[in-house]
């Protein structure tokens, strides 16, 4: 008798050490509790919850005292969420996020409920347990956070829209002074000096165009045709090159490089990855390009010595607003979104583009795209 009785009392303290430090966890995060008996229709609330809500604790407290609290736009929801977690067939728990307007005209709140649901075996709702916490201040910080968010994509969407047809007329203009023989050679070096600097200002232009484009547009979009690869990389090469003399770039092609995919965004990774190359590489290296086909993919990689890509770098080196090295580029100031795009170009192409970097090897970009469009559309 008195082992079992041991065994109780120590049972019974090991119970009342559990609720403590339930209590005090609850404290903690200042979590109040609810107790609904379904079967009386009684509810029990601890003061934390009764304050959440605005209830004092003379108020009487019943389902139109609660529900009146709940601001009007959410009290339908929060009805029908309850009904039918204690409902034949019901979900037995719910978990909610609503606003709670005090009775006394106190500041509105946000909070956060989640309860379970308990049934006895002939499958009759009892009890309806739950708890509650106040959420305000993070609600507060997502809706700042987002406002923020909205405030600066728009913003950058407004401003590159708008410089992009005066940047269009500079380069009209000094197009136009170019072919006028009049010209000296100091007012020609000038104009070229203004027509390099516009072209550049452009390209970032349309950056930020396709930046706003892939965060508020739902992507890029994309116009599919017949292209051979290798061929393209040949055309750009030429370009780039015109504004790097004093550098080389050799190409390679392996296999059939054809496929279906919008050529001005494949130039544009192609430039953007070459550019790269020839900015974090050594004056008198050289780069290399390679178009490479293989059964239903074609491959594009760009290879460049020099100092490596920092290891930290690596994990966020496709995030907007980031650079390969810790370095400024004072001279061709960009505003980190080249590596962002091509990612987002690869992607709406159902392809992908990974980097690997290292001393002794060099940094090496590589973009996988499929010849045709993937099945069931362009992947997210």
């Amino acid at each position: 008798m008195r082992a079992r009785q041991r065994t109780e009392a120590l049972a019974a303290e090991e119970v009342r050490v559990a609720e403590e430090r339930l209590r005090l966890a609850m404290a903690a995060m200042e979590m109040g509790t609810w107790d609904a008996n379904l079967t009386t229709g009684e509810l029990v609330w601890d003061e934390r919850m009764r304050t959440l809500f605005g209830l004092p604790l003379e108020v009487r407290l019943d389902y139109d005292a609660v529900y009146s609290c709940v601001h009007p736009e959410d009290r339908e929801r929060v009805i029908r969420s309850s009904r039918e977690a204690v409902g034949p067939g019901g979900s037995g728990s719910v978990a909610l996020e609503y606003r709670i307007l005090p009775p006394e005209g106190g500041t509105q709140r946000w909070v956060s409920t989640q309860g379970q649901v308990y049934f006895d075996s002939s499958g009759r709702p009892t009890r309806f347990l739950g708890t509650g916490v106040d959420i305000t201040a993070r609600k507060a910080l997502e809706a700042e956070m987002k406002a923020r968010a909205d405030f600066e994509q728009q913003l950058i969407g407004i401003v590159s829209h708008d410089l992009r047809n005066p940047l269009s007329a500079i380069l009209l203009g000094t197009q136009a002074l170019m072919g006028q023989e009049s010209l000296s050679a100091h007012q020609l070096k000038s104009v070229v000096r203004i027509q390099s600097s516009a072209q550049r200002a452009l390209r970032l232009v349309k950056d930020l165009l396709d930046f706003t484009q892939a965060r508020l547009g739902g992507g890029l979009r994309m116009e599919r045709r017949p292209l051979e690869l290798a061929r393209l990389i040949m055309q750009l090469v030429v370009e780039v090159e015109a504004a790097y003399p004093e550098r080389t770039i050799e190409v390679y092609r392996v296999g059939d490089t054809r496929g279906e995919w919008d050529g001005d965004r494949i130039a544009q990774v192609v430039t953007n990855l070459m550019a790269n190359a020839l900015k974090y590489s050594p004056p008198d290296s050289r780069v290399r390009v390679e178009a490479r086909g293989v059964d239903g993919w074609v491959f594009l990689e760009v290879h460049n010595t020099g100092t490596p890509i920092p290891p930290d770098k690596l994990p966020v080196l496709f995030q907007p607003m980031r650079r390969a090295t810790n370095e400024v580029d004072k001279v061709g100031r960009s505003v980190g979104l080249g590596l962002y795009i091509v990612d987002h170009i690869a992607r709406a192409h159902g392809g992908s583009v990974e980097v690997s970097s290292t001393e002794v090897a060099g940094t090496t970009f590589t973009v996988r795209l499929p010849r045709s469009p993937p099945a069931g559309g362009r992947p997210t």
